[in-house]
């Protein structure tokens, strides 16, 4: 693939060069600016990001592609192997586009990060809530600190026309990446036995406590949901990062299964640390009973598949009306003294 000199000079790929997959690349050089349009087949495209380029590999047999899975990227000194799904998205306003995916690192130490790139399509309003909600978001875990809970930076770099955040991904023990808990849902296909579900409810109440400093700080997550929740080594449920923590709270946000009242009708008022509570316990929900629960009307926990106490906690979170939820902490604390924790 081409390289890019330490004078920032491009280094020519020679005809037979392969990527890391064996795939052969061809000899053919294609500009692409950093507002994310595509690279084309056979061709490697360049982003710059802050001095630092991003190179994305496409194969001889590819569509039009840029950011795909098994796209090898530089991101800073980082080399980078790109793995599916990789996600697009754009901002509300149109003015930004996501891209976003699990990648591998090539380079030294080796291991797995979470990668976003946020590419300003329209500079003249850079300045809108979604333009640089990874570079606060970046800001934010530096002043939370290094807590093993909350995820750590490999990677962060921006300038005027986008931002690009890698955040630490665990390992399992055999090196590859830890499962997310939607994988786990996926493989149990409906309610977890009783025993399993005790060890990830537990895990959701201390993770409930990881997410409240942040509402120590008067933000909150408000996108949690079983791919944003890392399965990690002894049991541990950690964020893969920080939602929407870093942007004001906007209409429809965190469409999906787990949305709270809130985020999809504004009757309910604005979405905030209550949000949290509510997205948890809908989580929580969805492992027990096998489905997510009714954005308004949830039908109760039986209690032969939890402690009464915890069903309660549970049903006290998913209430309507954010004002009626206990706040996040106290959600946790419910649920470890239920199962004898606390």
């Amino acid at each position: 693939m081409a390289r890019i000199g330490r004078g920032g000079e491009r280094e020519e790929p020679r005809n037979g060069d392969v990527n890391p997959d064996g795939d052969r690349l061809a000899n053919k050089v294609t500009d692409s600016n950093v507002s994310g349009n595509l690279v084309q087949a056979h061709s490697i495209g360049e982003l710059n990001i802050h001095g630092s380029r991003i190179v994305v590999a496409a194969q001889d047999d590819a569509p039009a592609v840029g950011w795909r899975g098994r796209a090898e990227l530089r991101v800073g000194g980082e080399r980078l192997l790109l793995h599916d799904p990789v996600t697009e998205s754009l901002s509300g306003d149109g003015a930004v586009r996501r891209h976003q995916a699990l990648a591998q690192r090539l380079s030294s130490p080796h291991g797995y990060v979470w990668l976003r790139h946020d590419a300003v399509l329209r500079p003249t309003v850079g300045e809108t809530p979604g333009a640089r909600a990874l570079d606060r978001e970046a800001a934010l875990l530096d002043r939370l600190g290094r807590r093993t809970e909350l995820p750590r930076i490999v990677v962060h770099r921006a300038d005027t026309t986008g931002s690009v955040l890698a955040l630490h991904w665990p390992e399992r023990t055999d090196g590859g990446p830890c499962d997310t808990l939607a994988r786990l849902l996926e493989r149990a296909a409906g309610p977890l036995a009783i025993w399993p579900a005790q060890r990830l409810l537990t895990a959701l109440a201390e993770l409930a406590g990881t997410l409240a400093r942040l509402h120590a700080h008067g933000l909150s997550h408000r996108l949690l949901e079983p791919t944003g929740i890392i399965a990690a080594s002894g049991g541990r449920l950690l964020p893969r990062d920080l939602g929407a923590a870093a942007q004001p709270p906007a209409a429809g946000e965190g469409p999906g299964d787990h949305q709270a009242p809130e985020q999809s009708h504004r009757g309910y008022g604005v979405p905030g640390p209550a949000t949290d509570a509510y997205r948890l316990a809908a989580i929580a929900y969805h492992l027990v009973m096998g489905v997510p629960p009714h954005p308004r009307h949830p039908l109760p926990v039986p209690t032969d598949r939890l402690p009464s106490e915890a069903g309660r906690a549970l049903a006290d979170a998913l209430a309507a009306e954010p004002g009626n939820r206990p706040d996040l902490s106290e959600l946790g604390r419910r649920l470890l003294t239920a199962y004898g924790r606390y």
